[in-house]
């Protein structure tokens, strides 16, 4: 397969064509073992514009809330995100603020913002007076920063993606490591003294990139296929690594058609998505598991025994044919640099 042809990214997307049955039992197995394995890449990374917050009261209710146009994050965007980070404008301070289930449906006519209820005493709230419809104007906005700035904040959107744990061959070792994509972490944020963000099981964590840390990442073959970013772990770090992932290295008989799975963690919680590998090349694995935005940097992993055999992409259609396939980097081929 011409890889190169598939010139149209895209992130979330559900892939035509039949899917393997997996049984309960197996799909629990994996969901567990996927609990001890897999983590969520949380990268503050952009500034995407201005946030407000104010005290509103909406159907008899007062709400506290952080007040975002919907053309900066729109609601499925931040459906994705279990955290923001904002800066405010008046004292440059950051701060890391959880918005899971914080979504507040209010209706306003034009559908321009969206607004997350605040439950913290963090921050300064201005009061728009009176029964508030829903729309957030312009001479609202134009009040509020008249008050000077103490009102408003810089929204700094997270980069999510999905990493996992496993253990390689090293130096005649093994070595418990990290794997996720280059585009979530590239070598910019591997330099000495900076620190990666993660939820694993729930709580929110940070790797040190220290000397004595081993670190990978490939982006001279970025373009054709090799995706990834491969970070030592230690103990201290927090990963449960009784029962990670193993790495396929044996030659299967036949990739084409085997049936995957990719655990992925996109959202709030790990999700698993069954499919078939199509087509694959020397560092590239095509299959067709569906996939969402923040699942970059999955396991793909068969089903048959477990084992990782590549790290999912992202998402390529053919502006030629409209064919979709999802894909990865061929995980065995990257052992082979090391």
């Amino acid at each position: 397969m011409d890889s190169s042809r598939y010139d149209i990214y895209i992130y979330d997307y559900t892939i035509p064509g039949p899917k393997p049955e997996i049984s309960i039992e197996q799909r629990n197995e994996l969901l567990e073992k996927g609990k001890d394995s897999v983590c969520k890449i949380t990268l503050p990374d952009i500034n995407f514009g201005n946030g407000y917050f104010c005290q509103i009261i909406y159907n008899e209710n007062k709400y506290n809330v952080l007040i975002i146009n919907n053309q900066i994050i729109n609601r499925e965007t931040l459906k994705t995100q279990d955290y923001l980070n904002i800066k405010y404008n008046y004292n440059y301070n950051t701060s890391l603020i959880s918005i899971k289930n914080k979504i507040l449906d209010i209706n306003s006519e034009n559908k321009k913002y969206n607004f997350i209820e605040i439950n913290n005493n963090e921050f300064n709230f201005y009061n728009i007076e009176g029964n508030f419809n829903g729309d957030f104007n312009e001479e609202i906005k134009n009040k509020i920063i008249k008050e000077g700035n103490k009102y408003i904040c810089d929204i700094l959107l997270t980069i999510v993606g999905t990493g996992f744990i496993c253990q390689i061959p090293y130096n005649n070792n093994n070595i418990n490591v990290l794997f996720t994509n280059n585009h979530i972490i590239n070598k910019d944020l591997l330099l000495k003294g900076k620190k990666i963000r993660y939820i694993y099981k729930g709580n929110l964590k940070e790797i040190e990139i220290t000397e004595n840390r081993l670190v990978w990442t490939d982006l001279k073959n970025y373009k054709v296929g090799l995706d990834y970013t491969c970070i030592q772990i230690f103990d201290e770090d927090g990963f449960d690594t009784k029962n990670i992932f193993q790495i396929e290295e044996s030659n299967l008989s036949n990739y084409n058609g085997l049936d995957i799975c990719v655990l992925q963690y996109p959202k709030s919680q790990i999700e698993l998505t069954t499919g078939y590998i199509q087509n694959l090349n020397k560092y590239e694995i095509f299959h067709n598991a569906d996939t969402e935005y923040g699942s970059s940097g999955s396991p793909i992993i068969c089903i048959n025994n477990h084992k990782v055999i590549g790290i999912h992409r992202c998402t390529r259609k053919n502006g030629k044919t409209n064919n979709i396939l999802n894909f990865g980097s061929f995980i065995k081929y990257i052992l082979k640099k090391y």
